[in-house]
């Protein structure tokens, strides 16, 4: 399932979507919560046997993961990863942008320049002020830019 119940549940409605399943037909909820939950591992997979009675449908079974394993303040704590995350504390720029994404992807209600001074406020200094200096006003600029700037130099 990953850290992201929220991508993980994206990610089953798009594969049920390619099969043609209607995951939300009540007459197939034994099937669909079992294809959901087939690959749980780790406390995931404990917590689906310890309530796999309980679940009714898909529905009921994202708001239990939900409720489960996603603690009340997710949003203080990505924006605090986001905060700190740091390009030197990185292997390479790739890296810092991977962890970015990964942490941005679960955001919510954040603004395009708060995202892109976050992303900004992470770079190594050089390329920091490259992408300053170019006034990127987007996620996806800053990161161009940067990519651009760390390839040349």
């Amino acid at each position: 399932m990953g850290d992201s119940v929220e991508l993980y549940f994206d990610q089953v409605v798009h594969y049920f979507e390619a099969k043609n399943i209607d995951w939300q037909d009540e007459n197939q909820s034994k099937r669909i919560i079992a294809m959901m939950t087939a690959n749980f591992r780790g406390n995931a997979a404990a917590w689906c046997m310890l309530c796999r009675d309980s679940i009714s449908d898909a529905q009921d079974l994202i708001q239990k993961l939900t409720k489960e394993f996603v603690p009340p303040d997710l949003q203080e704590r990505l924006r605090d990863r986001l905060y700190s995350l740091k390009q030197k504390c990185c292997s390479s720029l790739e890296d810092y942008i991977s962890r970015f994404r990964v942490a941005i992807m679960q955001v919510k209600d954040m603004s395009e320049l708060d995202k892109t001074t976050y992303f900004i406020r992470g770079l190594v200094s050089p390329t920091k002020e490259e992408v300053q200096y170019r006034r990127r006003t987007t996620v996806s600029e800053a990161l161009s830019v940067a990519l651009e700037y760390d390839r040349s130099h």
